[in-house]
């Protein structure tokens, strides 16, 4: 069920934006509602889907659950609570001075109050690739990092639908028996119980010494190990992806830290996640690990002389997975 993109009236300015269409950001616009019956509310987000529940899209990916069992809010919800949503539209900058948010497409927005719930985005390291298709020359692009993994095709990363979706497809129309999954933390369970259902066999590069080393201790871990490898699985310990081997543009294998290689034609990178906030200005909004706030959930912006802005404040959803 793909949102509808509503007609955003643009020269009028939005009372209370939201970044981010996912539980945060509709709970906020579900509260503001309830005290404010009148003024616009108007929800930007990068996807094309109404919300869903992230944790349902392995069950998605592994035919346990249709697509439209995953929504938790549907159309009705943006209806009677008068939410407006723009869909498809990454937003590229805040201008607090300004009060004006600037999308990837060069549009703009001003905002009286602006909520910053954009949730995390998944973590790329820099790995290096050899092999032919990816530029004119037929080489390789060198190594691929959180700018350009997608040019290789095969190397995906699984924490939204729309990865999903694609994986689903990929696996079906190139006929994979075999998936390698980069981080044996939250997000790499996840995605390899939904392989797992599909019968397809798995190998998980973990970098700790066990798998889901932050969630678990030892003899847990010990357990879902030992479930995996009984499904002609395995794993590999103490070890990274140190090269990718590239065959006319897909991926077809990998070299390990320990110099073992492995034949691969699709690899999930599932290390973890970072708090998706790229198009904040540290110099005017203060971040560390994310971003940084008060008390009230306020952050550290002030317009000159008057009240606290907002006027931004923030709820991220952050997955801890560690590599």
């Amino acid at each position: 069920m793909k949102a509808k993109n509503n007609t955003i009236k643009e020269n009028k300015i939005i009372d209370y934006m939201i970044i981010g269409n996912s539980a945060a950001g509709l709970a906020a616009a579900e509260g503001i509602r309830k005290l404010d019956k009148d003024r616009r509310i108007v929800i930007f987000t990068e996807e094309e889907h109404f919300n869903y529940s992230k944790p349902l899209i392995t069950y998605y990916l592994a035919g346990k659950a249709d697509i439209d069992k995953i929504y938790f809010k549907d159309e009705k919800f943006y209806q009677d609570n008068d939410l407006e949503v723009k869909t498809k539209t990454r937003v590229e900058d805040i201008n607090a001075d300004n009060l004006m948010i600037r999308a990837e497409n060069g549009d703009e927005y001003k905002f009286g109050k602006l909520l910053i719930a954009s949730g995390g985005k998944p973590i790329i390291p820099k790995i290096k690739t050899s092999g032919t298709g990816l530029n004119q020359s037929g080489k390789s692009i060198g190594f691929i990092d959180s700018t350009n993994y997608k040019k290789i095709d095969g190397i995906f990363t699984l924490t939204t639908l729309d990865d999903a979706i694609k994986i689903k497809k990929y696996i079906k129309k190139n006929e994979i028996e075999n998936i390698s999954i980069l981080g044996g933390g939250l997000i790499g369970l996840k995605s390899a119980e939904a392989f797992l259902e599909l019968g397809i066999n798995i190998n998980i590069i973990e970098l700790a010494d066990r798998i889901l080393a932050a969630t678990f201790d030892r003899e847990a871990s010990s357990i879902i190990e030992n479930a995996i490898e009984d499904r002609n699985s395995k794993i590999y310990k103490n070890n990274t992806i140190e090269e990718i081997y590239v065959k006319n543009g897909k991926i077809n294998g990998f070299r390990l830290k320990d110099s073992e290689e492995t034949s691969c034609n699709l690899l999930v990178i599932a290390i973890g996640v970072s708090p998706n906030i790229d198009f904040v200005d540290p110099g005017k909004i203060k971040t560390g690990r994310g971003i940084i706030v008060d008390d009230h959930m306020q952050t550290s912006y002030h317009l000159l002389k008057r009240q606290p802005l907002l006027p931004v404040y923030l709820i991220l959803w952050i997955m801890t997975a560690k590599r």
